[in-house]
């Protein structure tokens, strides 16, 4: 189930219109600079059930379906927290070079 997400990346030379059709993704969990804030997170869902992760960050794959590029997130319950990912997209023949990175990025607030 392959989506195309549609983009708008700004650059030094101008702002353009980007189609991404993702191949593969991967997550890197509890990645964050603040390592108590990540520990104090850690606890937190090990309060809640979760289990904690076996290594600090965690790299995992996830399935593509999952990529969203929307203003809004439906959640099911309240007590849900707005989190922006950081993605880094990987396409053919850019920069002169086989793969090159482009990275979005996001703001979100939770909508309720």
């Amino acid at each position: 189930m392959t989506q195309s997400v549609q983009l708008i990346v700004e650059t030094v030379r101008g702002v353009r219109r980007v189609e991404f059709v993702p191949r593969r993704m991967w997550n890197a969990g509890w990645a964050g600079r603040d390592q108590q804030a990540v520990r104090r997170h850690i606890e937190e869902l090990a309060r809640l059930g979760v289990p904690a992760p076996e290594t600090v960050p965690a790299v995992f794959p996830v399935a593509t379906h999952l990529l969203l590029n929307a203003a809004e997130v439906q959640v099911v319950e309240p007590n849900t927290s707005a989190e922006v990912e950081y993605v880094l997209l990987v396409t053919p023949g850019r920069c002169g070079s086989p793969w090159a990175p482009t990275t979005p990025t996001g703001r979100s607030k939770p909508t309720r």
